[in-house]
């Protein structure tokens, strides 16, 4: 198996096997958000979520991580809990 160097963009490298290698940064990017999860709590102030992942696409080559975060949250079921 031939090594593979991790070089800037359009830089050319000739590997063991004398065939060029060329890696690209791909910075990352999140995918679409999920729809909202079951609220946590059936009254009395819930919370539920929803997620994205950063896999659209994934960094490689020493592209830059998503920025941002991968969960959100908001309040759900608000009303009060029958005694």
């Amino acid at each position: 198996m031939a090594a593979i160097a991790v070089l800037e963009p359009t830089t050319r490298h000739k590997s063991a096997t004398t065939s060029p290698c060329i890696v690209e940064k791909v910075n990352g990017g999140w995918s679409k958000w999920s729809d909202y999860g079951s609220c946590s709590k059936p009254c009395g102030k819930g919370k539920k979520y929803q997620t994205r992942t950063c896999d659209n696409p994934k960094p490689s080559g020493g592209g830059k991580d998503c920025k941002g975060k991968p969960r959100k949250g908001k309040t759900c079921n608000n009303g009060k809990c029958k005694d």
